[in-house]
């Protein structure tokens, strides 16, 4: 920044000040004489420092954006949580998983000054908060569990029917109505995720664990009911995530000292639980929550369909593991139930007059 001051005998002390802004251009811009000009040379300056931060915004307000996003963070757990479980039981992670989430929200938090606004939130939306945060809790102890008792492919199987409970539990929480094109590419989705995850072989798909079985199934449906109330929260986000942390937390203490017992994670266990706390809690409940609110809970169904070809790239990358063919064509279905939903979401957009998700601005 380069700076030229003035001065003469009757004038108050001038300067013009030239700045490189985030496109490269030099802004020149002169400082107030008086203070009737200290307002607009704040705002000038304040305009000029955080025209990045407000691009930056932006572009996460994009489905495109979102989409992607979520489904790398979501692609992760399934590799990561394997690693971590070899050495912590279900309890014990989820433990410390939530635990983390709680110290980096609360820095979060403190950084941003924004730890006292807590105290505005009234009793009743951090009841209500709460209660929402209970199958959020559910689907993380639900799925976890039924790890440790079924083969991975199909506790992960069970659990990708997620996307079908989202717009099954729609009907009645948000009143939306389940159209044909809508039906057939959940179903596509559905069919696709289990080409990958069984490799092709449907028909050979056997339970082998009743009990395990019953909390996958039971977690993909806490998953369901947890989002579509929270694409009815108006609470703000990182408070929101905030109370579910903590709540997730004080469950996840309760049931550690209730079944299991305190050990500590060391070395590369800490590490995968870290990152599964801050990539799967901290960050994917903002990113979830945005997507839901920028489209119908059929296309967020749609686009979570992608999670499984993720989770493949990472157990390739973790594990050793090749993509088969059966998993590339798993693949192709899926993207045709997202075809198919985009279409509806046109026709729908078209026919009642309504702007389409991804033109929706920030809410």
């Amino acid at each position: 920044m380069l700076t030229i001051q003035n001065k003469s005998n009757n004038l108050l002390t001038n300067q013009v000040i030239c700045a490189i802004n985030a496109h490269g251009r030099i802004c020149v811009f002169r400082s107030p004489a008086g203070p009737t000009d200290q307002k607009s040379y704040e705002e000038r300056q304040r305009c000029l420092l955080t025209e990045p931060i407000r691009k930056l915004k932006g572009l996460t307000n994009h489905i495109f954006v979102l989409a992607p996003a979520l489904v790398l963070l979501w692609g992760s757990f399934a590799a990561v949580s394997k690693l971590a479980l070899s050495s912590l039981d279900a309890f014990q992670l989820q433990f410390y998983m939530f635990g983390l989430a709680c110290v980096a929200l609360t820095i979060l938090l403190l950084i941003n000054g924004r730890l006292g606004e807590l105290r505005r939130i009234s009793k009743k939306d951090i009841l209500r908060l709460v209660l929402i945060s209970v199958p959020s809790y559910l689907y993380y102890f639900l799925y976890t569990l039924s790890l440790k008792l079924l083969p991975a492919v199909e506790a992960s199987s069970l659990n990708y029917i997620f996307p079908i409970m989202i717009v099954l539990f729609a009907i009645p929480i948000q009143h939306e109505k389940l159209s044909l094109l809508k039906s057939v590419s959940i179903l596509a989705g559905f069919l696709g995720t289990l080409i990958i995850l069984t490799n092709g072989n449907i028909l050979r798909f056997k339970m082998t664990n009743l009990a395990g079985d019953l909390l996958a199934i039971a977690g993909a449906a806490s998953w369901g009911i947890f989002s579509n109330y929270l694409k009815k929260n108006r609470v703000d986000m990182m408070l929101s995530n905030y109370i579910f942390a903590l709540t997730a937390f004080a469950f996840s203490a309760v049931s550690m000292s209730v079944f299991s017992r305190f050990r500590l994670p060391t070395g590369a266990t800490f590490a995968q639980v870290l990152w599964i706390s801050l990539s799967n809690i901290v960050v994917s409940y903002f990113v979830w929550n945005r997507l839901l609110k920028k489209c119908s809970s059929s296309l967020s169904a749609s686009i979570s369909f992608l999670t499984p070809f993720a989770t493949l790239l990472f157990i390739m990358w973790l594990l050793g593991e090749r993509i088969t063919p059966a998993q590339l064509a798993g693949l192709a279905v899926i993207v045709t139930g997202i075809f198919l939903c985009s279409v509806s979401e046109i026709y729908t957009g078209k026919k009642s007059g309504k702007a389409l998700p991804k033109k929706a601005g920030p809410r």
